[in-house]
């Protein structure tokens, strides 16, 4: 199990920021959080309770999912842009 950190934010159609919210979360693997977010068949509804926060699919699809190794993020309908980082990576240049 890894940690993850997920925040939303409610943005304005200039994207200016309105609210936003941030807590942890525990998934199995950083890949399966991506695939089952790639996959359009998978929704929260099952996870719910285990994912609080992150809205169930059937009412807000994810639509831009960007990611790479330790960050995501996607965007979803009415204004809410989703950001996840693995908690406690260390970035090493």
């Amino acid at each position: 199990m890894i940690e993850v950190i997920v925040t939303n934010l409610s943005l304005q159609v200039d994207r200016r920021i309105l609210d936003h919210q941030s807590y942890v979360i525990e998934v199995d693997s950083w890949d399966d959080l991506v695939s089952k977010l790639k996959d359009t068949s998978w929704t929260f509804t099952d996870e719910h309770e285990k994912h609080k926060g992150i809205l169930h699919r059937n009412t807000d699809e994810v639509a831009n999912l960007k990611y790479d190794d330790y960050h995501l993020s996607f965007s979803q309908y009415g204004g809410r842009r989703v950001l996840m980082y693995i908690k406690d990576r260390v970035i090493i240049q």
